[in-house]
C-alpha cells in the first residue's frame, strides 16, 4: 500500500487520473460560467459545480483535486475563491486516500466507506470550505465579520452540500472499485 506521501506522489503522476480530473474540472468550470442552478426543492437551488470538484479529488487524488479545483474555480472569476477550490480539492483528495486505506485495512465494505465519505462531504463544506470563504470575503468587505458571514451563509449552503454529498456518494458507490480506488 505504501505511505500516504508515496500514494500522493504516485497519484500526482498518474496521467489517466489527471485527465479525468481535468475533464471534471472543465465540467465544473462550464457549470460555474453558465450559472446553471439545479432545482432541488420548491424555491431551493444548488450550484452543482462542486460535485465535479469533489469527484475529481476522490478519483484523482490530491493533485487531481487541486487541478479540478483550479479549473472549476476559474469559472467563478473574478471572485477570490480559486485558492479555496484548490486547497479544498487537494485536502479532499488526501482525505479520500486516508479513508480508502483505513476502510481497506479494517475490512470495511463499500457501504461503510461511502457512509463515512458522505459525512466527510458535509464536514468539509462546514469545517473547511465555508470557513475559508468567510475568512477571504470578511477580509475584503468592510464591516462584515468572519462569524457574521459564516452564520449568514451556512444555512444557504446546505442544499449545495447535500446535493454534492448525495451525487458523489452515489457515483462512488456504483462505479467499480477499480475506478473508485485512489490508485494510479
Amino acid at each position: 500500500m505504501g505511505s500516504l506521501s508515496d500514494r500522493i506522489i504516485d497519484l500526482a503522476f498518474s496521467w489517466q487520473r489527471l485527465v479525468i480530473s481535468a475533464a471534471l474540472g472543465i465540467a465544473s468550470f462550464a457549470l460555474a460560467r453558465t450559472g446553471l442552478m439545479v432545482p432541488i426543492g420548491p424555491g431551493v437551488f444548488s450550484d452543482a459545480s462542486e460535485i465535479f470538484v469533489s469527484l475529481g479529488a476522490a478519483l484523482g487524488g490530491p493533485a487531481g483535486g487541486a487541478l479540478t479545483g483550479l479549473i472549476g474555480g476559474l469559472g467563478f472569476m473574478p471572485e477570490v475563491n480559486i485558492p479555496v477550490h484548490v486547497l479544498s480539492g487537494f485536502l479532499t483528495g488526501v482525505w479520500y486516500i486516508v479513508l480508502w486505506d483505513y476502510a481497506k485495512s479494517k475490512g470495511l465494505g463499500r457501504p461503510v466507506r461511502i457512509a463515512v465519505w458522505s459525512i466527510s462531504v458535509l464536514a468539509f463544506y462546514y469545517l473547511l470550505t465555508l470557513p475559508l470563504y468567510a475568512w477571504i470575503f470578511s477580509g475584503m468587505e468592510s464591516g462584515t465579520s468572519f462569524l457574521d458571514l459564516y452564520a449568514d451563509v451556512a444555512p444557504d449552503l446546505l442544499p449545495e452540500a447535500g446535493l454534492t454529498m448525495l451525487v458523489t456518494s452515489f457515483v462512488l458507490f456504483v462505479i467499480p472499485d477499480s475506478l473508485a480506488a485512489p490508485e494510479p
